[in-house]
Formats: C-alpha cells, structure tokens, sequence
C-alpha cells in the first residue's frame, strides 16, 4: 500500500512537470512564430515579462504549494488524496486563468494591440508601407535640430566613427502609451551611420550589449528610470586604445525615455509610487531626470580627453538641461534627434555627413536650470487632505515655455544669457540665409493684414530657412495678462541653392493677436496701442519689425465675437478657481512681483472646501 501511494504521489509530480514544460514549450512555439512574422520583437517580449512579471507570480507559488502539499501529506488514505489533486489541480487552474487575465487585460494589452497592429499591416500593400517609411523618414530630416557647430565641424569629413553611451546600443524610437512604437524592422543608431558610408567601432558596441541588452521598461504601469550606463572603470585600456587607434572622432549619445503615463522624476531620490532605478548613487540629491547623471558625466569627460572631435546626439523628446555641452573643449558639434521613429535614425549619418542640411528648429525653451522654471513646483499630483483626490494648481498662469523666458528677462540680455540655452525655434543651418520683410498691408474694415519675407541663401550649401512671425501686444501694468512675444505663424522654404531666394507670404486677421481678460466673466480683447510683428530667428532674436496702431480698444465679447471662434469665449469653471488651498496665480504686474508667491510649492495640508467636497467629482490620479 505505501508503495503504491509513493507511485501515486511520482505520477502526480511528474504529471505536474509534463504540464509545467508542455505550457513552457507551447509559449516558446508561439513567441517565436510572433517573431518569425514579424509582429514583436525581443525587446517587446522583454518589455513585456519586465512589466507584467508580477502578475504571474501568484503561478509558481501556487505550484510549489501544490507539490508541498502532495509531498506532506502522500501517507493520508487514498480518498483524501484523490480530493487534494482535483482540488489543487482547480485551484492551479484558476490562479493561471485569473493571473494570465490581469497580464493580458493589463501590462499586455499595449503588446495584444500591437499584434492586432501587425495583423492589420499584413494586409497593407507593399506601396503603402513603402510611403509610410519614407515619411517617417521625411519628417525626421525636417525635424532634427543642429544644436551646435563650432566652427562649421559639421557635415564631418571622418569616415570612421566610435559611438559612446550606452544608448547607442538601445535608442529611444518613440515615447510610451500612444505615443510607443515596434522596433521590429527599425533602423537603429548604428545602421543608420552605416547606411551613410560611416565605419562604426563594433568593439564599442558589443562592449554595451554586453554589459546590458535590453532597455529598462518606462511605461503606463510602472517604470524603471535606471540608465544603463557603464563605469568608465570598465572600459579595459585595450578597448579604449583599439577606439583611439580606429579613429579621432567619436559620437556621445544622450538618450531619455518618457511620454504618456511616464511623467519623469522630478527628484531621483523620490521616487513615485510604481517607479523605480538600479544603480543606486548614480544621482546627486535633488537631481532631476532631465540631467546627466555621475556614470553618464564620467563618460563624457572620458570621450572627452581621449579623443579630439566629439559630436553629441541627444535621443530625448524632454528638453534635457544641455549646460555641460559647453563644458568639454572637444566637443565640436550637438545634434538633436528626439523620437524618430522606426526608420528616423538613417537621416543620422547622411545629416553628419552633409548630405542633409539640417532645418529643424526646437519646439520648448532649453533652459540651464529647470528648477527656475515657474511651473516646476507645481508638477506633479498633488492630494488634498481631507479629499481622496489629486490636484495640480497651474500657478505659471500663461507663462509657459517662450512666454516667460521671453517676458521675465525683457530688456535684460544678461540675465536672459544665463537662464537661456536654447530659445524656442532655435537651429543651426549648414548654410545661411537672409530674410526682408516688406512693409504690412492693411484693411481697418476687416482687420486683415497681410506681409511677405523674402529668404535668401547667402551661403555655401543648399539648405532651407524656417520663417517664424510674431507680434507683440501692448502691456499695461497691472492690466490683461500678455507675454512679450506670441508666435504668430511660420513657414520652412524649399531647399534654396547658393544664391537662391524664396518670397513667403503672411495674412492673418489682427483679432488673432487679442488677449484673453478674465474680468467681468471674460473676454477676447485688442487694447488700443502699437502692435509689433515680427520676423524672429526664433523667440528670441529680431529680425525684422513693423508696428500696427490700433486707435480704439476692441472687445471680443457676445455681441462681438472672434470669426475664428464658434461662440464667444467666457470663463469657465470659476467655482473651482479657488479650491480652498489659497493658489496665487503668477502676474506680470511690477516684472512678476509676485513670483515667490505664485511659484511655491504647494501646502502638504491642502483643504478642499466644503462647497467642492459636496459638488466636485474626485478625480483619482
């Protein structure tokens, strides 16, 4: 009898072994035949064990029960037995049903959508996915932005290239949520320069695949901020005296993941709740996610001292703190490629090489330090006290971005020098250019105006110019909140030759260049005054002005709407205004007196008042 328990207890393990590696083995099977079609890609399965891991861990310690259980009580009669396997055997098919659920309803619903996807793109012609990869491919020779180029290092005459940073061994494609994308058939850093002619270092690169493959996952259900980047005590002497011998030049990638539901840190020693990064140290206190951190800081000064022309591609959507790029003697250029896509990355070599005259201009200010930003105490999710609900106060007013760099420093170049890297719609050119403005053109009936700029290439190399139009209201102090400049319009030219020009014409009515005033319930209003329009470089530079003199205050109200506007514009949602938690919105009234106010950081003891509490919906955030 007890040998026949035994046996019985053997059959159970091994029939729960069968199981385990049958399961295993169909799971390979399909993976690979994901794979072998082209619908996931290894670093999507990665991604995706990464992030829903957890969820399967109620399996095996389930199974592992079941086994003790067995192994404990084998010697009881052969009927308690028999009920222990059907019911363990329930039991283990319930934890797998409801923890493949909450994996696949889960963390694995953006993968389950990308296989719906990639059943779709099957029966996509081939012409159409052609055009497709030739956009994406378009807008990133549009897009990407020429930081730097010390004394035209740019386009390079190297053909050999050593590529530094970990992130150039893993690039960031895209952001997360809506805005993730495949890297199944992307082009990556690396192809990219070769696609160009470039010879690449393969040392360096599988020195980093090596050291990490796959990318630490960010995305809406948790994220790992970790940059996987090497000591520079792991570069061995023979793999840093290989690179020197193979070339002088090397390119530095900078790259930073974020997007939908993967706001970055603020502060790396404060992680959110979901959020996490290895490498514990590698951040000084306080230190925000859009700076470089020790491990990235000691790499570029390595590059840096062993090698004479140093060009630096940033892979980050997030505007980065960019100070350091003037710190290095050697680094002679800086490139701005921030998600490109799936095929983005082959303009990178042909954009190095002179092939593509970069034309891109930046779409946010790139400031030296983020932390002065007006907004920067207010980000974040923010709890009342007395309220299980979230709020975040948007104290900066209409001061964002251009607006308040361009406001706060007005008449002050100096201080404007030290707060400003890179003003918004700012980029280098191969090449330069001139633009005139003519004179405006009027009609006080309508209220239509209407210009031209004419844009000359008065360099060496063919290339296109960005054309950027803004205008500035006349402010009165303590009056209707207005930045000091507002971008009007823009236009790119076509790729002029050497000598080439190309006339733009401008029409836009005066009413877009009214003012939003919150008093007495709210309206659109054109104070009487002077109106600058101006041709800028970017947010920052002028190059062209004329002034238009509105004689009467014009008011944009219910008898009077905007022609752009369905309905005339009101305010809304003044009942929540105030909140209970005293918020003080940022004023230009005396150059921004109220700054410290307006900007500090909320109160730990926020109370919703009692009247919101009642009517409000809590929003759980």
């Amino acid at each position: 009898m007890k040998k026949k328990k035994l046996r019985s207890l053997w059959i159970s393990l091994g029939v729960i072994l069968a199981f385990v590696l049958a399961v295993a083995g169909i799971g390979y099977a399909v993976i690979n035949s994901l794979k072998a079609a082209g619908v996931v890609s290894d670093r999507d399965i990665t991604s995706t064990i990464q992030v829903g891991g957890k969820n399967l861990l109620p399996i095996p310690i389930v199974l592992v029960l079941i086994v003790i259980l067995l192994i404990v009580f084998w010697k009881k009669s052969s009927k308690f037995n028999f009920l222990l396997k059907w019911e363990s055997c329930v039991a283990f098919l319930l934890t797998v049903v409801i923890s493949l659920a909450t994996l696949v309803f889960g963390p694995m619903q953006g993968l389950m959508n990308v296989n719906n996807a990639g059943s779709s793109i099957k029966k996509v012609s081939a012409s159409t996915v052609n055009q497709s990869n030739e956009l994406s491919k378009k807008i990133t020779n549009e897009e990407t932005v020429l930081l730097k180029n010390d004394n035209d290092f740019l386009p390079m005459s190297a053909r050999k290239i050593n590529v530094f940073g970990w992130a150039s061994s893993n690039p960031i494609y895209g952001g997360s949520g809506s805005g993730s994308t495949t890297t199944n058939g992307a082009v990556d850093i690396y192809q990219g320069l070769q696609m160009a002619g470039f010879k690449t270092n393969k040392q360096l690169l599988n020195f980093y695949t090596k050291y990490q493959k796959n990318r630490p996952v960010v995305g809406m259900w948790g994220a790992d901020w970790t940059l996987p980047e090497p000591k520079t005590k792991q570069y061995s002497a023979s793999l840093l005296g290989h690179a020197k011998k193979f070339s002088d030049t090397a390119l530095v990638v900078i790259a930073r993941p974020g997007g939908e539901g993967a706001d970055v840190p603020k502060n790396m020693s404060k992680m959110g709740m979901g959020q996490t990064y290895k490498n514990k140290g590698d951040w000084d206190k306080d230190q925000s996610y859009l700076e470089l951190n020790k491990r990235e800081k000691a790499m570029v000064s390595l590059v840096n001292k062993n090698f004479k022309n140093v060009v630096v591609l940033i892979n980050a959507a997030n505007t980065m703190e960019l100070g350091w790029l003037k710190d290095y003697s050697h680094i002679k250029a800086a490139v701005w490629m921030g998600g490109p896509g799936m095929k983005g990355f082959s303009s990178l070599g042909k954009i190095l090489k002179g092939e593509i005259n970069p034309s891109g201009r930046t779409a946010d200010t790139y400031a030296y330090d983020l932390k002065k930003n007006p907004s920067y105490n207010n980000f974040g999710s923010f709890m009342y006290s007395n309220a299980k609900a979230a709020y975040v106060h948007y104290a900066e007013n209409i001061y964002v971005g251009y607006k308040w760099y361009e406001t706060r420093y007005l008449n002050n170049e100096k201080a404007y020098k030290k707060a400003v890297q890179y003003a918004f719609g700012y980029g280098l050119s191969y090449t330069s250019f001139s633009q005139k403005m003519s004179a405006l053109r009027t009609d006080s009936t309508t209220g239509k105006i209407s210009f031209d700029v004419t844009v000359k290439n008065t360099g060496k190399q063919a290339g296109k110019d960005v054309v950027q139009i803004y205008y500035t209201a006349p402010y009165y102090n303590g009056g209707i909140e207005k930045a000091a400049t507002n971008l009007l319009d823009f236009a790119k030219t076509k790729s002029l030759k050497p000598g080439e020009s190309q006339k733009l014409h401008f029409t836009f009515n005066r009413e877009a260049m009214a003012s939003y005033d919150e008093a007495n319930g709210g309206a659109y209003v054109l104070d009487k005054g002077t109106y600058k329009i101006q041709v800028k470089n970017n947010s920052h530079d002028v190059l062209a002005s004329r002034d238009y003199k509105l004689l009467d205050k014009i008011v944009y109200d219910k008898n009077n709407k905007r022609s752009s506007d369905q309905s005339a514009a009101v305010n809304q949602f003044q009942n929540a205004e105030q909140d209970g938690t005293g918020i003080t919105y940022l004023s230009r009234k005396n150059n921004f007196a109220n700054y410290k106010q307006a900007t500090a950081a909320p109160s730990q003891k926020a109370v919703l008042k009692a009247s919101l509490l009642k009517s409000a919906t809590l929003a759980q955030n």
